[in-house]
């Protein structure tokens, strides 16, 4: 659904995106991670039309996004950078001006699904207000509602949530899943919010300095095996933490305010789950430290430092 092909983008002497292969298929929820300036917006512009590639070839819903710009940018909904907006005009009517763009029907046609938009957002009593006194939160809440009000074939989402609240950040998160779910949209997502991305996504794609580091089903690329910290809640708080020093599987037991954390294999945790109750000990909360993804990404970026933010 989502191809790109040796793709390589310089500016001047500094190669953003280097000789970049990757794959999203049809009907993923993919996220797209890197640190800064490692060539993720220039990707996404470039699968967008907004940018040329220097070599390589790429392919939207099998589109060239150059050479069919208006057809692939037809069914794909897109989200890159600060957007921009007609100022004085009001959310609704941004909405239908921009989401009606390079399509036959007419803005009108689109006042209930652009309404449905607003209102999964939290953003219709907004609706009749200028756009020009909104807030970073509500640009962006606007933003994506022109992305998602043509129920798009593709989502491409640059930091979706960046600017908003928890209760926004969930309403984006249930948007895009439902889009997926019932569109059956395919969804490309660049991110920081590593536990968004193992929360939604199934697929993933991790680009460093330019080039393409790792790719694939998330369940295939990230471990269901060895040995992590773990934070549990647990009822009677008092004595629980000695009856899980006496579980074998459970290392290094300590108790951290109302939390007792310990450490143990992945695989052992259902065992030691199993250990608690029969002690009658109630487990209210279990919460992996080191969560996976986390894990994953961090030991196969090295935590390198990034390249410059003026170019991403």
């Amino acid at each position: 659904m989502i191809e790109a092909n040796g793709v390589t983008r310089r500016f001047g002497r500094f190669t953003a995106v280097d000789d970049a292969t990757f794959e999203v298929p049809a009907g993923r929820v993919a996220g797209f991670l890197g640190p800064n300036g490692a060539g993720k917006t220039t990707t996404l512009k470039m699968l967008s039309g907004l940018l040329r590639p220097d070599a390589g070839r790429l392919s939207v819903a099998g589109k060239d996004p150059q050479r069919q710009r208006e057809a692939v940018l037809a069914g794909t909904g897109v989200l890159i950078e600060t957007p921009g907006f007609f100022e004085h005009a009001s959310a609704l009517e941004n909405l239908l001006w921009l989401g009606s763009l390079g399509r036959r029907e007419p803005p009108e046609k689109l006042r209930p699904r652009a309404l449905e938009c607003l209102e999964s957002l939290d953003m219709a009593r907004h609706a009749a207000r200028p756009v020009a006194g909104f807030s970073t939160g509500m640009r962006m809440r606007l933003a994506l509602s022109v992305a998602l009000v043509n129920r798009p074939g593709v989502l491409m989402l640059d930091e979706p949530t960046a600017g908003l609240d928890p209760i926004g950040r969930r309403a984006v998160r249930e948007l895009i899943l439902g889009a997926n779910r019932s569109n059956g949209s395919t969804v490309f997502i660049s991110s920081h919010l590593l536990e968004e991305v193992e929360v939604i996504c199934d697929w993933l794609v991790v680009i460093e300095a330019g080039k393409i580091i790792a790719q694939g089903k998330m369940s295939e690329l990230l471990p269901t095996t060895g040995e992590s910290h773990f934070s549990a809640r647990l009822e009677p708080a008092d004595g629980a933490a000695s009856v899980l020093g006496t579980i074998p599987e459970a290392r290094a037991v300590e108790r951290e305010g109302a939390a007792i954390t310990f450490r143990a294999r992945r695989e052992d945790v259902p065992r030691i789950v199993a250990r608690l109750i029969e002690k009658d000990v109630r487990l209210h909360e279990l919460r992996d430290l080191g969560r996976s993804l986390e894990e994953f990404y961090f030991n196969l970026t090295r935590a390198k430092t990034a390249p410059p933010e003026a170019v991403r």
